[in-house]
């Protein structure tokens, strides 16, 4: 396989983004362990488990079983055993409980694949607020595998909040992570396929640890064995699924670019529209002003018809025929004036009509400018979002391609360097009665 092509290294630029791991929603190992490799009770952990009391860390033998105390406030603490026992594929479970006199912020797991000298592992980790997380270590850095706030995922199917079981089987790189007995999480790692097992404490963080069994079984080192036959083959499933996830994540990178594009469009609409809403607001205004005035002037004109029809019927009701004659002239241009009013109440009444029709008009385009200034402010709300999102997946890329680029060349040399795992295989055999050095680091 030729890993130096540009198609491999897009799709290990992705596996570097998705932290090597990837999230699925059904348990993915089937397999059942029978044999018990390990069964470690914390009854006696001299020459295994590290003690030690001082400022930073308090790491004891208890009646209870093995009491870490991690008293730092800035980071966790790994804890390796002092042995020689690496796994693969396997079923590993550890019980602990956290002090609840300390605190509900507390935290720890367990330690899986555990390289030589802190060059990586896998990190499970439970806390007190029925959340887990899984992180993964290179380079001595760690990264969020699990999503949500620093990797933290609330579940409702963890129980209890102090005292837990959390068991882990892994075949054929899948990881599947129950709690309490109930499956929670599933992932996979192509990188680390074999290590220690040890304990986690967090910051400012004291448990208990009781039980560590681990089973494996005889055929899954014959299996073992053959891995160098079946590693491309294995490889290959796995960037089949990571190429299917890439044009995923292509089209939802493209549709949220499609959408940033509209909204660097949008403050200039928004403007546009917002002046048009001012003027409106401003012309309803005057309009109101103005009917308001004509309707008072039309009230005041017929009040003055009424008076002056008053006057008329007055007139023709006096038995005095000189006051007729006399007041006939004045009753015509009385009546011609009337009438000029009239035809003036007429064309007022329509104008007044034509106001309100127009200011029932400009009501409308104003409650439709509202609602679409109401929806602009949430699709700007929507579209900062989705920036920060973004801005977000870039900035993770950028801080994790130095360490695919570190990965890459590991891959790229790793069938060159088979026969020298070989020979290093053999010599770790002679070695093992050897007392190996403590594998203790600090994030």
């Amino acid at each position: 396989m030729h890993l130096e092509s540009a198609e491999m290294k897009k799709i290990f630029l992705f596996v570097a983004l998705q932290g090597i791991l990837f999230l699925s929603v059904a348990q993915n190992v089937n397999k059942v362990f029978e044999t018990l490799k390990w069964d470690e009770q914390f009854k006696n952990i001299q020459g295994v488990w590290s003690q030690t009391s001082t400022a930073q860390n308090a790491f004891l033998q208890s009646s209870e079983g093995y009491n870490v105390w991690r008293k730092n406030e800035s980071n966790g603490f790994f804890i390796l055993p002092k042995n020689d026992l690496t796994f693969d594929f396997f079923e590993a479970e550890l019980s602990f409980s956290f002090d609840k006199n300390v605190g509900k912020k507390q935290f720890g797991g367990i330690v899986l694949q555990a390289q030589e000298g802190g060059a990586g592992a896998i990190l499970i980790e439970l806390n007190r607020k029925k959340q887990f997380r899984v992180r993964r270590v290179s380079n001595n850095r760690i990264s969020n595998v699990s999503d949500g706030n620093d990797g933290w995922v609330k579940s409702k199917k963890i129980k209890g909040n102090s005292t837990f079981v959390l068991k882990v089987v892994t075949k054929d790189r899948l990881y599947d992570v129950y709690v309490n007995g109930i499956f929670i999480y599933t992932f996979t790692e192509i990188e680390f396929t074999e290590g220690k097992i040890g304990i986690y404490i967090g910051q400012k963080s004291r448990a208990n640890f009781t039980s560590l069994r681990v089973k494996s079984d005889d055929d899954m080192d014959v299996f073992s064995s053959k891995m160098s036959k079946s590693q491309d083959e294995i490889l290959n499933e796995t960037i089949v699924k990571l190429r299917e996830s890439i044009n995923k994540k292509d089209q939802r990178i493209a549709s949220i670019e499609a959408d940033l594009r509209k909204y660097k469009n949008a403050p200039k609409e928004d403007s546009t529209q917002l002046k048009e809403f001012i003027r409106l607001k401003k012309q309803n205004k005057k309009n109101s002003n103005f009917i308001r005035d004509l309707e008072t002037e039309n009230e005041s004109l017929a009040l003055k018809l009424k008076k002056l029809e008053t006057f008329k019927k007055e007139i023709t009701d006096n038995e005095s025929g000189d006051i007729i004659i006399n007041l006939s002239n004045l009753t015509t241009a009385q009546k011609l004036k009337i009438e000029e009013q009239e035809s003036t109440i007429r064309l007022q009444n329509e104008s007044i009509e034509k106001l309100k029709n127009r200011n029932y008009e400009n009501a409308k385009t104003i409650s439709f400018l509202e609602l679409q200034n109401v929806r602009s402010e949430t699709q700007t709300q929507d579209y900062q979002e989705n920036l920060k999102k973004v801005d977000s997946l870039n900035s993770e890329l950028k801080y994790q391609i130095v360490d695919l680029e570190a990965e890459l060349e590991k891959l790229i040399k790793a069938k060159s360097m088979k026969q020298e795992k070989s020979d290093k295989k053999s010599k770790r055999k002679k070695k093992k009665k050897e007392e190996l050095p403590e594998f203790i680091i600090e994030e």
